[in-house]
């Protein structure tokens, strides 16, 4: 039997009223000519009225009046308007509790109405799984059991048989999908699921709760956090396709419960409950890593950038007098040479007028020092700043030489995630998770004359300097996202 109640009181009362708004007496209580033969059958006025009330709210919303129940004013009055009868005369009705069951039991055999049996119950039960897998609320399971008892002229149970009904479908349902999640899963996959749930030797928390630590501020150690966590979850190699058919929100709820519940709590349930949580946390998590560790490197190298244009920005303000200086310079020689040309004299003597040719030659040195290119140029700021960019990598190649948990490398290609659609965001190509680890302090060859080459091979296409146009390429790509 469910241990919780899969829908509240108010919930049920809402299904279970009767309606009061006219468009909804209009569509659901109008009363057709056979229903009025039918009832002109009845002798006296209270027990006509009485009939054709208890066959609208069989009709609507499905179930028996109660004895003693109370008919709102807005039905009565419109019930008895087609009944030409005023609607006080419903107070004599059921004087002699036999009347009531004899009107039913006319009801039931012109109308072809069921009661609820043990059978049909039985066979609801049934029909309800297929439903309860496709929602996890249940009023709405409640709202299409009783949409179909309507469609089958089947009378409505009592409340308590209905919130049984339901909280058992909800229950069958999460059971089918464990065992669902449970069959796509391999025994070494199921120990190391249940791994994730013990403390590490070196901390204080589980595996679990250590992939679920938030990421922090941005930085190169919160990036080989993330990198870290993402690796140790995408080593479990768990198919994403063994939760394709489950409905969004049976997936949502397994999520939001493998978020909430500690280790000790998941060790408390059953295995097949605890082994469909972790595995739908393990992909959701390996999703959510993904797009934070693409996000926070696009961050971090942005702000690189940005701190060195500020800097070039600041160099330029800083030879602001010495630009205007070349600049006064310029227009001199100018007007010098443009007067020996209208005067036909030499115009290397021209320039010696202005300042003596070695000063000339040292000014142009001086201009070319000065002289910026149009826009950044990032794979230049990229080589200029290498030592911070193989800081970032720094603590991520120490832990990397040691051998990995599950026998997963960085660039090792793991499962997809649950994000939908074709392109799975988890299986792109992270150009961190790429770079060569090695923890080489020694700078990548510069435009400016230095022919050192790398100790390792990089791969990364930030880094390589063999392929300057895809290094500025990447480079500005991670500005713009910024």
């Amino acid at each position: 039997m469910p241990r919780r109640r899969a829908i509240t009181d108010a919930q049920l009362e809402t299904l279970l009223t009767l309606p009061t708004a006219e468009p909804d007496l209009i569509r659901h209580y109008t009363l057709s000519p056979a229903d009025l033969t039918v009832i002109a059958r009845r002798r006296r006025p209270h027990n006509r009225l009485g009939f054709a009330i208890q066959l609208c709210a069989l009709r609507f919303p499905g179930r028996l009046l109660q004895p003693g129940e109370v008919v709102p004013r807005e039905v009565l009055a419109f019930v008895a308007d087609q009944l030409d009868l005023p609607p006080d005369v419903l107070v004599d009705y059921a004087a002699r509790p036999q009347t009531r069951y004899d009107q039913l039991d006319a009801l039931y055999s012109v109308y072809g109405l069921q009661t609820f049996t043990r059978p049909i119950q039985r066979e609801f039960a049934q029909w309800m799984l297929p439903a309860a897998l496709t929602t996890t609320s249940g009023a709405t399971l409640a709202r299409l059991l009783l949409e179909e008892l309507r469609r089958r002229a089947i009378a409505a149970p009592g409340p308590s048989v209905i919130e049984r009904l339901v909280a058992t479908a909800l229950l069958k349902a999460e059971r089918h999908i464990d065992r669902q999640i449970d069959a796509g899963l391999t025994g070494a996959q199921r120990d190391a699921l249940e791994a994730l749930l013990e403390i590490q030797a070196d901390t204080a928390l589980s595996v679990l709760a250590w992939t679920r630590q938030t990421r922090g501020l941005a930085g190169h150690r919160a990036l080989a956090r993330l990198i870290d966590q993402l690796v140790r979850l995408r080593s479990l190699a768990i198919d994403p396709s063994i939760v394709e058919r489950i409905h969004t929100d049976r997936r949502r709820i397994l999520m939001r419960e493998g978020t909430r519940l500690s280790a000790q709590h998941l060790k408390m349930l059953a295995p097949l409950r605890r082994c469909a949580i972790l595995a739908v946390t393990v992909l959701e998590s390996i999703t959510r890593l993904t797009d934070e560790v693409i996000g926070m490197f696009d961050r971090l190298i942005g702000g690189l950038f940005r701190r060195a244009e500020r800097r070039a920005a600041e160099a330029l303000q800083a030879n602001a007098r010495a630009v205007n200086d070349k600049v006064r310079l310029l227009v001199k020689l100018g007007d010098a040479l443009i007067e020996a040309r209208r005067t036909g004299s030499d115009a290397f003597a021209a320039i010696e007028t202005v300042l003596p040719w070695d000063r000339f030659a040292a000014a142009v040195a001086e201009a070319k020092k000065l002289s910026r290119t149009d826009g950044p140029d990032y794979a230049a700021l990229a080589a200029a700043n290498h030592a911070v960019l193989r800081r970032e990598l720094r603590l991520r190649g120490r832990r990397q030489r040691r051998t990995p948990r599950g026998g997963a490398t960085v660039g090792s290609r793991g499962p997809k995630g649950l994000s939908g659609g074709d392109e799975d965001v988890s299986q792109r190509p992270l150009t961190l998770m790429h770079l060569n680890l090695d923890t080489s302090e020694e700078p990548p060859p510069t435009a400016v004359g230095n022919t050192r080459q790398p100790r390792g091979s990089c791969t990364s296409p930030l880094l390589n300097r063999t392929n300057d146009e895809t290094d500025l390429r990447v480079a500005q790509r991670s500005s713009r996202n910024l």
